[in-house]
């Protein structure tokens, strides 16, 4: 029986491709790559020739390699996110089989330098730098604590940034940027959050007190961690608390009466703040001991007082007889007494008189009652 003879080399049964992801390529660090292998094709071969192109640009790259090798050959330092053809073409002689093809792409780059930013309580922005290789787009991804997404944003891949709005104040999301190019993707993430929301109507309230002041808030929409209160005034140490975020009402004691004071309420959340002022005064104290007395002269009244605790800024008085005011009139805040020499005043009759302490828009009166001396016949 005469022996078959293949006159013609035939090309591999079997032809893999394995791409190499860029932290995996062990000839070029950084860049993707890719191994091609194959079995040993039925018949006589002499070498294959391994042929790589770049399906985008048409670039090829070629080695050959002997049949008594070992039937592996690898590409590194290719382009990610490129759609490559592989060809496996068997020779023996000056004769070759038809080629054998298998199709693969290396993965996109994921962006470097990714950064977000909150830039109000419902606003994020994104940036960041596109990655070697090429991308088709970019997709920016957009979810909450409970991986609910928000957003799903197709980005050119000539645009680098993209702004998130109607976003929930005070919340952690997570930012996905993912790199899409030949039907694969890559990703990079981050979290951020956004910038708590101001508590509303702010009050700072004495009610009627001369050393407490309370102070009281709306909570703010959106979510928060603590609040920090701080209440400061001019030459006093700063009095600060922190708060859990179900308390809006707080009281502030032990204050100087007469006393401005700012508030601030701080709203934080991961690391961002928010923060709202106001201000409020106690209310001052009267004076003490105020008495009206006469001079010798027998036509002037003396009012007289000392300085009440705490702050003022000037004092008023006023001389009425019944409901008829007589005088009113501001005096200085060094001053300790004043006189009231009125014509028509009347020896015997009982005059009231008013001291009223101002501080700010608040005022604080002390009455008091005196006469003139009887006149005396001889």
């Amino acid at each position: 029986m005469a022996s078959l003879r293949l006159d013609n080399p035939v090309g591999p049964a079997r032809l893999v491709v394995q791409v190499q992801a860029q932290n995996q390529s062990a000839v070029h660090s950084g860049s993707p790559g890719l191994q091609v292998s194959w079995s040993r094709s039925a018949g006589h071969v002499d070498w294959y020739d391994v042929t790589l192109e770049d399906s985008g640009s048409g670039t090829t790259f070629r080695t050959r390699i002997k049949d008594s090798a070992i039937r592996r050959s690898g590409f590194s330092s290719l382009v990610p996110g490129t759609s490559y053809t592989i060809s496996v073409v068997a020779s023996a002689g000056n004769k070759t089989a038809p080629p054998v093809h298998r199709r693969a792409s290396t993965a996109p780059s994921s962006v470097h330098n990714l950064q977000v930013a909150s830039l109000s309580s419902d606003r994020l922005y994104v940036s960041w730098r596109g990655g070697p290789g090429r991308a088709e787009r970019f997709r920016v991804l957009l979810t909450d604590p409970d991986r609910v997404l928000w957003k799903n944003i197709s980005v050119p891949n000539t645009e680098t940034s993209a702004e998130l709005d109607g976003l929930r104040p005070g919340t952690l999301y997570a930012v996905t940027v993912e790199t899409e190019a030949v039907g694969l993707t890559s990703r990079a993430s981050k979290q951020a959050v956004t910038v708590p929301a101001l508590v509303s109507d702010l009050r700072l309230d004495n009610n009627g007190s001369s050393d407490r002041l309370q102070a009281s808030w709306v909570s703010p929409v959106g979510g928060m961690d603590v609040y920090l209160a701080t209440l400061s005034a001019l030459g006093l140490p700063t009095q600060e608390r922190r708060l859990h975020p179900n308390i809006t009402r707080l009281v502030f004691g032990g204050l100087t009466p007469g006393r401005s004071y700012q508030l601030c309420i701080r709203t934080t959340a991961g690391g961002q703040s928010s923060e709202t002022r106001t201000s409020g005064r106690t209310v001052p104290l009267p004076v003490p001991s105020l008495s009206m007395t006469p001079l010798s002269d027998g036509s002037t009244l003396r009012l007289s007082w000392t300085p009440p605790r705490g702050d003022w800024e000037k004092f008023s008085v006023l001389l009425r007889d019944g409901l008829t005011v007589l005088m009113n009139q501001s005096v200085s805040k060094p001053s300790r007494l004043h006189l009231f020499s009125i014509p028509g005043l009347v020896p015997g009759r009982l005059y009231g008189a008013e001291v009223t302490v101002h501080s700010g828009i608040l005022g604080n009166t002390a009455h008091c009652q005196g006469q003139l001396g009887e006149f005396t016949f001889n």
